[in-house]
């Protein structure tokens, strides 16, 4: 609940109708522009403003309608949740789905204005790129990454597979 200001947390109900959906959010470098149909907004700081007025945000998965699950545990680090999903195959001869890496800007459910996980070349405004939200890990399971900050700027998503290698992606 919002008072003025203030937001007070309580363990009151949510509804659904109440989260600004983020899903159709696209961010590009920078944050000079975001491209919604849903949100009505255009740069990344009314992003952030839109969705603080709100009680939250919701996002819809994109793949498979009603099929891509994330059966693992979320991170945050810093300003960034990073969790996977999986998509089952839609071939019953094939038993293997897909994992997908989200890494969302935590107060918006979106990409972060800045490259966490890469960018989406073929994909401009003006000389700037979207910024991934999600990437595809490849076939098989793969559940809770952990997040490894070091000396070095940034962090590194771990997470293993259903083989048992284990993929590192650096979050810049």
């Amino acid at each position: 609940t919002t008072s003025g200001t203030t937001k007070n947390f309580t363990w009151d109900t949510v509804d659904r109708d109440d989260l600004l959906d983020v899903t159709d959010v696209k961010v590009y470098r920078q944050g000079d522009y975001v491209e919604t149909s849903s949100a009505g907004v255009t740069n990344f700081n009314s992003l952030v403003s839109k969705v603080d007025a709100s009680q939250g945000w919701k996002l819809d998965l994109l793949f498979a309608p009603n099929l891509e699950r994330n059966l693992g545990q979320a991170v945050l680090a810093g300003d960034i949740l990073t969790f996977t999903s999986y998509v089952p195959s839609d071939d019953s001869c094939t038993i293997e789905g897909r994992t997908q890496l989200y890494a969302l800007y935590y107060l918006t459910g979106t990409a972060y204005f800045k490259s966490v996980i890469g960018l989406d070349y073929g994909d401009r405004n003006n000389d700037n790129e979207k910024v991934l939200k999600r990437i595809d890990l490849g076939a098989g399971l793969s559940l809770t990454p952990n997040i490894h900050v070091g000396r070095e700027a940034g962090s590194s998503a771990m997470i293993q597979s259903s083989t048992g290698a284990v993929e590192n992606i650096d979050e810049i």
